[in-house]
């Protein structure tokens, strides 16, 4: 896999295959079609390791679920779960994370706005196993706007078999965790602020000794939306990054007080039955 002139992407593919190893990929997706269609054709083009590829729609009103539909019907989705409202995101990727538990050697959240290029997934894939790393993430609002939110700039922090890491405050909509990590630090907080789920998880892998880790060479996008306005005339942008920092604020706080902070080990309220409840089939 890591050859004298560094990690070569297309061994990992064949190593995988030969030991019937695969990724569980899951995409939450709720309206905004036009942008979940564009994720999905880079997926399908770039995605070489083996994998499934679990959808998971959040009652979307527009036409979302009929195009998904006909995505299932055509075999370009493994498995689509069809909630009768917006649980919320957390809520989605736990489904999506319970119907493949066990089953896969790697597992990987993405948003429905990003879009990913040529063995982005064996890049993730290969670090996510190096000691001491667990959920690691392409930094897709760097690579879409280079010196933007000062949470994503890229800071060098080292190379391994030729793979450019960077520092990484937050993965974001994009992560990949081994199975191992994943069993150990189990799945998305369910009730948190609307997009802060991850940044939880993230603090909560400091509790094994885990760190997380942007992968260069998994160059993948945010591809470009309307901006989303939260009420008060304030920018979901804006909004997120407010509520990071004082979520960040309060944790360190809460540790000078000695007090716990995060959950560490949480277990999601969805269960098989309620994956099979809601899984669509043709």
């Amino acid at each position: 896999m890591v050859g004298t002139s560094g990690f070569d992407p297309e061994s990992l593919v064949v190593q995988a295959k030969a030991a019937g190893k695969k990724v569980a990929i899951t995409m939450v997706t709720f309206n905004r079609w036009s942008l979940t269609q564009q994720s999905l054709v880079s997926i399908f083009e770039n995605t070489f390791l083996p994998h499934t590829l679990t959808l998971v729609d959040n009652g979307s009103w527009d036409d979302t679920r009929e195009r998904i539909k006909e995505l299932r019907r055509a075999g370009k989705i493994d498995r689509l779960v069809l909630l009768p409202e917006n649980r919320g995101i957390a809520v989605g990727k736990n489904f999506g994370l319970k119907a493949s538990e066990g089953q896969a050697a790697w597992y990987c959240c993405i948003d429905n706005d990003i879009k990913v290029e040529s063995y982005w997934l064996s890049y993730l894939c290969y670090v996510s196993t190096l000691p001491g790393l667990g959920i690691i993430g392409s930094n897709v609002e760097g690579f879409s706007r280079p010196g933007g939110a000062r949470h994503h700039k890229a800071i060098y922090w080292k190379t391994v078999g030729g793979v450019v890491l960077d520092r990484c405050p937050n993965p974001g909509g994009l992560y990949v965790v081994s199975a191992a990590t994943l069993t150990k630090i189990g799945y998305f907080v369910e009730r948190t602020l609307y997009g802060m789920e991850d940044s939880e998880w993230f603090m909560r892998q400091k509790h094994y000794g885990l760190r997380s880790a942007y992968v260069r060479n998994a160059r993948c996008v945010t591809l470009p939306s309307e901006e989303f306005m939260m009420p008060y005339g304030v920018s979901y942008g804006a909004f997120k990054m407010a509520t990071h920092d004082a979520m960040r604020a309060k944790v360190r706080a809460a540790r000078k007080r000695g007090e716990a902070t995060t959950f560490p080990h949480y277990q999601t309220t969805a269960t098989l039955q309620d994956v099979e409840k809601y899984t669509w089939s043709p």
